[in-house]
């Protein structure tokens, strides 16, 4: 799991996105609710992993960055591939409202 490489989040960092990040956004949220990770790259991680597990079901676009690739691969969850190109995402069959994914 993931580990917390430094005491506390940044006070005054917390505290600018409670009062002017967030609102701005139409977002409330206390300095407890916020979670300050090293990066993007990061926080989909963790996102992942609370949100995804054996069972799931997830769309992942192709081509993506491998590590997101990966990071929803190990999560356990069924992935679907998005192939995308010049025009944008193709949508897959098994997608439509009338047949189920395999």
């Amino acid at each position: 799991m993931a580990g917390d490489f430094a005491a506390s989040d940044d006070v005054q960092l917390v505290n600018y996105i409670c009062s002017r990040t967030l609102p701005g956004r139409g977002i409330r949220a206390n300095p407890d609710e916020i979670l300050v990770t090293v990066g993007a790259q990061n926080a989909l991680w963790i996102v992942i992993q609370l949100l995804l597990r054996r069972g799931s079901h997830a769309v992942c676009e192709n081509p993506c960055h491998p590590d997101m690739s990966a990071s929803l691969q190990l999560s356990g969850a069924k992935v679907t591939v998005l192939d995308v190109d010049d025009g944008g995402c193709r949508r897959p069959t098994c997608l439509s409202r009338s047949t189920p994914c395999s």
